[in-house]
């Protein structure tokens, strides 16, 4: 376990630069799920499973190409169809085959996950948004002028999550700082398994001081709310060049921040309640209360910069719960009244003036 001082000196608070990914890097971490293809089937009387010797096969629906179904897709299938994978365990293959094959005709449609040219899992028809990796990333790339990754995350549900920034900046000014540049992005959530519908959101990078403040907020955020694959592009290019296009307003708004002093007396406690929040704790929490004493945050714009930069640069990217819990509380801190951000009583559990974060402040719900 890392130590307070080696902590601190990870963070770099004064010089570190937030580290940045090329389009290979991306479509490389992201190979376990781009390589994924989903169909949506309608059965006939044709769809069957087929047991034989070396493998599993489905037959889709009429005229579908034969596929092997790996074990995985067996137990994915089981439960599908709601008959227990120890019960087909002892049926012989012809038994197995006609239950399984009936069953799976009964259910009308289906959409069928493959990867490497197996099947892995079968779901309801449900008109999921099938987002290829590939393909989203070329049209990140049309909306957003040199667009510059900075993270990629990919959770237990197959949901992608993208933060991406532009070359558009605005300066965020106030009575305590001036000229501290903000560039403008967007954060993408996504699954090419069609697990969630897609979210963009407004998103923005402090560049001033080399920091690399990571900070996704509320405003300009938009969910897909249609069932056609085809329209979602569209809907893509345009949510992202509006997030991305926000950052001029959304730098007006930090500018209020930097007016909104923290008196000393209520650092401490404002600190952590916003660190219990964001579920930063044991050697993470240490180091900002160094940082902390050693650059005390005057203001609600320093808070959220102290908060957000300790997120940003040292929680683990392979934890997505947890950074989008931390995400979600930085966003709230930021879209709450000015009360609620400079009052330490108001992030205190269970007093009735504790500011909840609204459905429109949360990036996205991390147990989605």
């Amino acid at each position: 376990m890392q130590t307070v001082t080696e902590t601190i000196d990870r963070m770099n608070y004064n010089s570190a630069k937030m580290p940045t990914m090329t389009r290979d890097e991306v479509l490389k971490k992201l190979e376990p799920v781009s390589g994924t293809k989903m169909k949506a089937v309608e059965t006939t009387p044709r769809t069957k499973v087929s047991f034989t010797p070396d493998a599993v096969i489905l037959q889709p629906g009429s005229g579908g190409k034969l596929v092997p179904i790996s074990k995985e897709g067996l137990t994915s299938l089981s439960k599908y169809v709601g008959v227990p994978e120890r019960m087909i365990a002892h049926l012989n293959d012809n038994t197995a085959s006609s239950v399984l094959s009936e069953l799976l005709q009964k259910k009308g449609s289906y959409v069928y996950h493959t990867k490497d040219d197996m099947v892995h899992s079968f779901y309801a028809d449900t008109k999921r948004i099938f987002v290829p990796v590939d393909r989203l990333v070329a049209t990140i790339e049309r909306a957003i002028p040199d667009a510059t990754y900075i993270r990629t995350m990919v959770d237990e549900n197959n949901v992608v999550y993208i933060e991406i920034m532009g070359e558009r900046r605005a300066p965020v000014n106030g009575s305590l700082v001036q000229n501290d540049i903000i560039a403008g992005g967007a954060f993408v959530a996504f699954s090419p398994m069609g697990t969630i519908k897609p979210i963009v959101r407004s998103y923005c990078l402090r560049v001033a001081c080399t920091n690399g403040m990571i900070t996704p907020v509320k405003a300009f955020g938009f969910e897909f709310g249609g069932n056609d694959g085809d329209s979602v592009w569209q809907w893509f290019r345009d949510s992202m060049k509006k997030a991305y296009q926000s950052v001029t307003k959304i730098a007006g708004d930090f500018s209020s921040m930097t007016s909104e002093k923290i008196q000393p007396a209520d650092r401490a406690a404002l600190l952590e309640s916003m660190m219990h929040e964001a579920g930063i704790r044991d050697q993470l929490a240490d180091a900002l209360r160094s940082q902390a004493i050693e650059r005390p945050p005057e203001s609600s714009w320093d808070m959220a910069n102290l908060i957000s930069f300790g997120t940003s640069h040292l929680m683990a990217y392979d934890e997505p719960k947890r950074v989008l819990k931390a995400m979600n509380s930085v966003a709230g801190y930021i879209g709450g009244a000015r009360h609620n951000r400079e009052c330490p009583m108001c992030h205190r559990s269970g007093r009735i003036v504790k500011h909840e974060t609204r459905s429109d402040e949360v990036i996205i719900n991390p147990g989605s």
